[in-house]
């Protein structure tokens, strides 16, 4: 993501991917990064190098600078992100590979889902594409995976009481 504001040797900036977090920017100066939530007020969310001085010196900016930093949140918030259409996917014994249509192959283990590494083999392979082309389906597993956990590194969030539960009904 560009640079929101530059002041004297702080970058203030955030990364394209931030906007699942509330508001916030990131400070950096050097090898030394820090973030700041900017709501309800500016305070600092983690530290890695400044020294305590230093980070009030940048709170005191961020502060005086709060209305541009949020408002370049919320400019760069509006921005939409197309997701790539799955166009083909296999799973061998112990990686699920799925090919999306601007050509990138996203590669995970299978171990991030507990039911496809339980799965046989033929319960595996048998995988529909989903959703319009932006899931995964696997009837007999029950399992649904989303292009976007893929791009992501989502692992599974099924709780270990359902996998227990799904678990008991496959004996």
């Amino acid at each position: 993501m560009p640079t929101a504001l530059q002041i004297g040797p702080y970058r203030f900036y955030f990364y394209s991917y931030d906007c699942g977090e509330p508001r916030h920017m990131h400070v950096d100066r050097e090898n030394m990064s820090a973030k700041f939530w900017l709501d309800p007020v500016v305070s600092l969310a983690e530290n890695h190098g400044y020294s305590r001085k230093e980070l009030r010196d940048i709170e005191k900016t961020a502060t005086e600078n709060l209305e541009i930093l949020r408002n370049e949140w919320m400019l760069s918030a509006m921005v939409t992100f197309t997701l790539p259409r799955i166009v083909k996917v296999a799973v061998t014994d112990d990686t699920l590979s799925v090919d999306l249509e601007d050509g990138r192959t996203v590669l995970v283990p299978i171990g991030w889902y507990p039911r496809l590494s339980h799965g046989t083999p033929a319960e595996r392979t048998n995988v529909q594409i989903a959703g319009a082309g932006f899931g995964l389906h696997w009837p007999d597993l029950d399992e649904d995976i989303g292009v976007e956990g893929l791009l992501l590194g989502k692992r599974s969030s099924e709780s270990p009481e359902s996998f227990e539960r799904w678990l008991q009904k496959r004996k």
